[in-house]
């Protein structure tokens, strides 16, 4: 009975591990899609111009 105890703990903490890195996966991808708006929002206020809201306005 210790045996299976045992085993199906092994089970469940790999099931853990799995759902864990598949998460870690997802936030560096959230971090790469944050840095890279942040970029974009950054390099926008350095633009003379908004060309987005002047076609919006015309």
């Amino acid at each position: 009975m210790t045996m299976f105890n045992e085993a199906e703990l092994i089970r469940q903490l790999e099931e853990q591990r799995a759902v864990i890195v598949q998460l870690d996966d997802e936030i560096n991808r959230l971090r790469v899609d944050v840095e890279m708006l942040t970029a974009e929002l950054k390099s926008a206020h350095l633009l003379p111009t908004d060309n987005k809201s002047q076609e919006c306005t015309a």
